[in-house]
């Protein structure tokens, strides 16, 4: 939507990924040795809503609002496959077993999948501006390590006890609100300097990140 006043963007998404392969590599402790955790057969699928709107509150205030809500998941399981570097200086890899990840429906770690943003916008005449938003940020979902999500990896424990859920559920990073601002001047620089190009400007630009820390 484009009006004189406002603007506006609605947009609907679905993006389906089959067959992705991801490497994981780590120090094993147990078997004293560097592992690559092969995953194969990872199915991705992203969904989810965008949204933004800019109002004219006055010729030089604006107001913004953005959102994007999504769900970023899993929808099936993969395989994992690990090689250990047995023997780094001839370059030999030593597969050490396959196993089944149990992953389907868990979040992928890809930020936040809640984000919202509220933001004030004063542009002057002379060249003048400023900046104040408001930023919410939730649903950001830690990676996991596959071999926990393995029969092997819960083997031995009660299900749906305590210990089990320590293992088997997904981490979730808190949620976080910050307030920004950002403002400053351009200036045309023939003005001062009368030799320089008239396209010629100079900007001072300050900022202040999470002024509530």
């Amino acid at each position: 939507m484009r009006s004189p006043f406002i603007k506006a963007r609605l947009t609907f998404y679905a993006t389906d990924i089959k067959n992705a392969v991801d490497i994981k590599r780590y120090y094993d402790d147990q078997g004293g040795s560097f592992t690559n955790n092969v995953l194969q057969n990872i199915n991705k699928r992203y969904t989810g809503i965008e949204f933004g709107a800019e109002v004219k509150v006055s010729p030089s205030l604006s107001a913004t609002v953005a959102g994007a809500l999504s769900q970023a998941f899993y929808t099936d399981r993969a395989t994992s496959i690990l090689y250990s570097d047995n023997d780094v200086a001839l370059g030999n890899t030593a597969k050490i077993k396959e196993d089944i990840v149990y992953m389907k429906n868990y979040y992928v770690p890809a930020g936040p999948q809640s984000a919202f943003q509220l933001g004030l916008n004063y542009r002057s005449k002379s060249f003048w501006f400023a900046t104040l938003s408001a930023n919410y940020l939730a649903r950001n979902y830690m990676d996991f390590a596959p071999t926990a999500r393995t029969k092997e990896g819960v083997s031995g424990l009660t299900y749906e006890s305590a210990e089990w859920h320590q293992i088997i559920d997904q981490k979730k990073l808190p949620n976080a609100f910050t307030i920004d601002f950002n403002g400053g001047k351009s200036f045309k620089v023939n003005k001062y300097i009368k030799k320089a190009s008239n396209q010629m400007y100079l900007l001072l630009n300050v900022g202040v990140s999470n002024i509530l820390n």
